[in-house]
């Protein structure tokens, strides 16, 4: 057999790692979700500075989230201190941003603020994708829903994603929203946590 040339290789073992992490992905939501089913899920708080928390995960996943573009709209010099669980953050961004990318056609664009209200922080994540109907905005939410049943684009997953996300940062003490403004127009998630207050 012919020998693979060095680009076509690097691709193959891009697609492999891919199909790896998905799998992973799959596998901790499908353990998150029995873990709170069964309310053995226990979380360790810690306080996170808003700007090098965002700036670091979306560095780090920078393979994960290939060809994606990430526009940060809040201030980098915003130090607003956030409380969570940093593994349970990090589960409901995957989700959040794992569907932007699968759902988006090509050239996924996601914005990425966070403002602060009294005791209350709010992250925004907006991206272009094909977005949802607005009677859909709390069924998403359910265990096993896809959203692949409300859009033509069928993708695969467990339906536990945002499901277990709403439900983690609701454990956190906040909350997770859905907005679209109908099909075509993209979908705005909206991560509510405890905000620390500076003294």
């Amino acid at each position: 057999a012919g020998a693979v040339d060095s680009k076509k290789l690097a691709m193959y073992i891009d697609i492999a790692l891919g199909q790896v992490e998905r799998q992973e992905k799959l596998a901790e939501n499908i353990l998150s979700g029995y873990q709170l089913k069964r309310r053995e899920l226990r979380l360790r708080f810690a306080d996170l500075e808003m700007t090098d928390f965002f700036i670091d995960y979306f560095a780090k996943d920078s393979s994960r989230l290939a060809g994606a573009k990430i526009i940060f709209k809040f201030n980098k010099d915003n130090r607003m201190i956030l409380r969570a669980d940093v593994n349970a953050l990090k589960v409901i961004l995957d989700n959040i941003t794992d569907n932007a990318v699968k759902y988006c056609a090509s050239s996924p664009v996601l914005q990425v603020d966070c403002i602060g209200y009294e005791n209350k922080a709010v992250i925004v994540i907006k991206d272009n994708g094909p977005g949802f109907p607005s009677h859909f905005i709390e069924t998403i939410f359910e265990a096993y829903k896809h959203l692949d049943e409300e859009l033509p684009v069928k993708r695969q997953g467990t339906g536990l994603g945002l499901y277990i996300s709403r439900q983690l940062a609701r454990k956190m003490g906040g909350d997770l929203e859905a907005y679209s403004e109908g099909e075509g127009q993209g979908a705005e998630f909206r991560i509510i946590l405890p905000r620390v207050n500076k003294k």
